[in-house]
């Protein structure tokens, strides 16, 4: 598989803060103070995706190859599965899993606080999980 940090981008947007949502709570991806670091219990440290390409490329890629309109698509094979990782400052690895048919896109997973900052309705449009394969959590141990 070819594997890319830029796992979370939303393009334009408002001013509130960007979130994921798993089975830990919300955790805070962007910081625009609307509502905040402190209206989150866990931040992301960092991230990273994992993909099959269109053109048969492995191992460490740069995905921001074109315009944001075209993200995603321009190498990604959306008929396999993507995975997400998102990595939180509690120290657990989440996953989100979607490709497999599925368009799939640097915002996928992700939500938006309202621009003053109380939950709108821009939420994700996914939900993040702690993977059932340990590997992550025990690479994120040592």
């Amino acid at each position: 598989m070819a594997v890319g940090d830029w796992y979370f981008d939303h393009g334009a947007g408002g001013t509130g803060d960007w979130y994921a949502q798993t089975p830990d709570g919300k955790v805070q991806v962007q910081n625009f103070n609307n509502p905040g670091p402190r209206s989150f219990s866990i931040h992301a440290l960092g991230g990273c995706v994992f993909y099959k390409s269109k053109t048969g490329k492995t191992g460490a890629q740069k995905l921001y190859q074109g315009s944001f309109a075209e993200n995603y698509s321009i190498d990604m094979n959306m008929n396999k599965p993507i995975s997400k990782y998102l990595l939180g400052d509690n120290g657990v690895v989440y996953e989100l899993k979607t490709g497999n048919g599925l368009s799939a896109g640097t915002r996928t997973g992700f939500g938006e606080y309202d621009d003053d900052g109380t939950v709108g309705s821009n939420g994700p449009d996914e939900s993040f999980q702690i993977p059932e394969d340990t590997t992550a959590q025990d690479k994120l141990q040592n």
